[in-house]
């Protein structure tokens, strides 16, 4: 459960949303810490320095991030993307970023290269300035007309996480069509 979004935030509602012990201060609770994940949802908490209660309106122990995705359809050859690609561009997504990351496709790729193609769901992003994300900036994604995908799962080669869809996954994964609006929800 998060943090009121509006009204006075004790220390006390701090301890209890993050844990922590007393006495109870609030330098215990910078983002980042022991106490509160920097993930998306906290983003208002500051890292260092200067802190306030009202930096942590909505925040929470734990929170997940919601994509959407308008779906477009390109089809390259033997390969149809069904979601949105920066390059060429189809389709889009809102938000644009994630903690900082460009957001440059959430896409199923399909190759119909030979009767049985593959399928792939393809999350992918850009630098921050410092680098590209890693398997460890969350945990899964729930995939709407799809399923759960561990990032663990994942292949994950310059801020492209691919996992490979079969049979085993779900067989829902042909509702991405290239029309319509999805959800892609990033678990932190």
């Amino acid at each position: 459960m998060a943090i009121q979004s509006s009204g006075p935030i004790s220390k006390g509602d701090l301890q209890t949303e993050f844990g922590g012990s007393n006495p109870i201060s609030i330098s215990e609770y910078y983002r980042g810490g022991i106490y509160v994940p920097d993930n998306a949802g906290n983003i208002a908490v500051p890292l260092s320095g200067a802190i306030k209660m009202s930096d942590f309106y909505g925040a929470a122990a734990s929170s997940a991030f919601v994509l959407t995705v308008t779906e477009g359809t390109d089809i390259n050859g033997n390969t149809q993307i069904d979601g949105y690609t920066w390059s060429p561009l189809t389709g889009s997504r809102s938000p644009t970023s994630y903690l900082g990351y460009p957001i440059l496709s959430a896409n199923v790729t399909r190759l119909t290269i030979k009767s049985n193609g593959s399928t792939n769901f393809k999350l992918q992003f850009g630098e921050d300035g410092s680098g590209y994300p890693t398997a460890s900036l969350f945990t899964s994604i729930d995939v709407e007309g799809g399923g759960n995908l561990l990032a663990s799962n994942a292949s994950v080669t310059l801020g492209i996480f691919t996992w490979l869809i079969d049979g085993s996954v779900t067989t829902a994964w042909p509702t991405w069509d290239g029309t319509g609006t999805r959800t892609v929800t990033i678990n932190e």
